[in-house]
């Protein structure tokens, strides 16, 4: 991925389920919230809670339901919110897939299905998946964790917290709070054979089990190494948190177009990646005499600031001139502005500048000055500090500006508004200018430049389901331009037996695909539709801890011949039973026999 502005990026999204474009939504619609309706961490954990939890809070619940008539707005009525809509294209599914898509969108709402209860779903088919076995929980999970997985290169699952998941369907608890709504979104339906003929649909879940959603965020440590550290052969942290901190910074990193400062991944649990968040924390939540002491230091070193500046100030005044002295003396009565005053305001902002060059916000400085108030607004100072490094990324290797400062201190901003904060308190902290916007411009200027940049960088187009094999027939037009050749090629390894469709295979020389009077269509395969150096990505079955390593290496030996089949060599030579993904390339005479995966 590029981080140019004049890049956009365009996804064709195949499902082989219209559930999974349902689901797909609500993760781009969670991406696209602006900051002032939902902070950097209140969509990570939405958006975790949403995709590997079986039970979710009622918070997240009623955010589903709001939300579902935004959805059901974006596929049947293409006029409204067109600043979202360009984000996402229905145009190309089939009617009947708009319909039941729908009424997906109606059966979140709470009211529409009252009887789902997913926690019965899952013992069901964990009874049927385990069978006689399923009276050793928790050592059949333990060992499927510990050994198998282990074996197979994951390295930082935790056999507990993978246990509860096989047990409950419950990945993800970043808050001490109740997990007990279902998560609507795994709803799903299934259709059935009876003994006399008839087929049936069947509403239940019908998802994964076995593979944990670890495994899509939560094995990547090489943005914080200190996230994959050992104790005595114990981990210190599990996939939960690597893949919140994973999470967070995909998130931040997709909205600003640049790589996410690792002081905003890593906010929340500061402690672990070698800053003194953490211990500032630890020491706040101490004995009385610690937070009296730092008090006292905070006040001494704001006297000693002041007293500086006075002494400063008396050192000019004799200097300048009598005459001088009146005029400005003149100005000052007249402007109402008090000498001491100013320079108290001018020792808040060098020390709030101090605070950034030492990693912290000045909502966390201005924190410290109020310890008669800590204890009551320790919960909303903690998200306001993280929406304000979101916000405002500052690393620690540069220096603040005069903007940075004043965005910043919009955490101090909110307490102030909320009643915590005296008026001429607040204003210092702050540096409020004289005639500061309201909250609803600030919003709405938000809102637009945050729609306008999505919409200039990416587009999401849904194609109909198991519509892959016609790619190069009834789809090709999408692609015809030169501009609009396929780069990248991800396929599940759900989706693999469509790569055996004969459409997509390249014509042979001297077949009648391959040459025909001018003004007809030449079936060109896949490789027709992609860029001279278009990879293929196709997901290995190795973490499915019911195949055994021979059945794993069969099946990557059967991809690899489906992949040259339709024009595409290896990239590198797959190892089964170490690469979970398999890396390919568009093959050629004037590429190279072997890359980077």
């Amino acid at each position: 991925m590029t981080h140019g502005e004049t890049c956009k990026l365009k996804f064709f999204i195949i499902e082989n389920n219209i559930e999974l474009v349902a689901r797909q939504t609500v993760q781009i619609y969670l991406l696209s919230r602006p900051n002032s309706e939902l902070g950097i961490q209140d969509k990570t954990e939405l958006f975790l809670e949403l995709y590997g939890n079986s039970l979710v809070r009622d918070f997240t619940e009623s955010w589903l339901e709001q939300s579902a008539g935004s959805f059901i707005e974006f596929v049947t009525n293409e006029a409204s919110l067109s600043s979202f809509r360009p984000l996402l294209n229905y145009k190309i599914l089939k009617f009947k897939e708009r319909d039941l898509l729908e009424c997906i969108f109606k059966m979140w709402r709470k009211k529409t299905l009252k009887e789902y209860n997913i926690s019965t779903y899952w013992d069901s088919r964990v009874r049927q998946h385990l069978g006689t076995r399923y009276d050793a929980i928790p050592n059949v999970f333990d060992w499927d964790c510990s050994i198998t997985l282990q074996d197979r290169g994951v390295k930082t699952m935790e056999s507990r917290e993978y246990g509860r998941w096989r047990r409950s369907g419950v990945a993800f608890t970043p808050r001490q709070a109740s997990y007990l709504a279902c998560n609507r979104t795994l709803a799903s339906g299934r259709t059935f054979s009876s003994a006399s003929g008839d087929r049936n649909a069947l509403i239940g879940y019908w998802g994964d089990i076995i593979c944990s959603p670890y495994l899509a965020f939560g094995t990547d440590t090489s943005q914080c190494p200190e996230l994959g550290r050992f104790t005595h052969g114990v981990k210190l942290w599990g996939g939960a948190l690597i893949s919140e901190v994973n999470v967070r910074r995909l998130l931040w990193q997709v909205v600003h177009g640049r790589p996410c400062p690792r002081s905003i991944a890593t906010s929340p649990y500061s402690g672990t990646c070698g800053t003194s968040d953490a211990n500032d924390r630890e020491s706040k939540m101490g004995d009385s005499k610690t937070v009296e002491e730092e008090q006292e230091d905070e006040v001494a070193a704001e006297e000693t600031v002041e007293e500086q500046e006075q002494k400063k100030r008396h050192h000019l005044d004799e200097e300048q001139p009598e005459e001088d002295k009146t005029d400005k003396g003149k100005q000052n009565s007249q402007e109402g502005v008090d000498p001491q005053r100013e320079s108290h305001v001018d020792g808040e902002a060098l020390g709030s500048q101090d605070g950034h060059q030492d990693g912290q916000s000045t909502t966390c400085s201005s924190l410290k000055k109020l310890p008669e108030i800590s204890d009551q607004v320790t919960p909303a100072a903690s998200m306001t500090q993280q929406n304000a490094h979101a916000n405002n990324p500052i690393d620690n290797n540069t220096l603040p500006t005069e903007d940075s400062t004043v965005e910043d201190t919009r955490g101090s901003d909110d307490l102030a508004k909320a009643g915590l904060l005296e008026g001429d308190e607040s204003s210092k902290m702050n540096a409020l200018p004289s005639a500061p916007k309201t909250s609803t411009e600030v919003s709405r200027e938000e809102n637009s430049d945050y729609a306008r940049n999505l919409c200039e960088q990416f587009e999401v187009h849904f194609l109909p389901t198991n519509s892959f094999p016609e790619l190069s027939v009834r789809m090709a037009s999408h692609f015809a331009e030169p501009a609009q050749k396929i780069s990248l090629i991800y396929i599940s390894c759900s989706m693999l037996h469509l790569l055996a469709s004969p459409d997509l295979k390249p014509p042979k020389e001297g077949s009648p695909q391959s040459s025909g009077p001018e003004g007809e269509f030449h079936n060109a395969g896949l490789v027709g539709l992609t860029t001279p150096h278009c990879q293929l990505i196709i997901e290995s079955v190795l973490y499915i801890v019911d195949l055994r390593p021979n059945q794993v290496e069969a099946y990557v030996k059967r991809a690899t011949e489906m992949a040259a089949d339709v024009g595409f060599k290896p990239a590198v030579t797959p190892d089964p039973l170490k690469d979970s993904h398999l890396f390919f390339i568009r093959g050629g005479d004037d590429l190279p026999e072997s890359g980077e995966g």
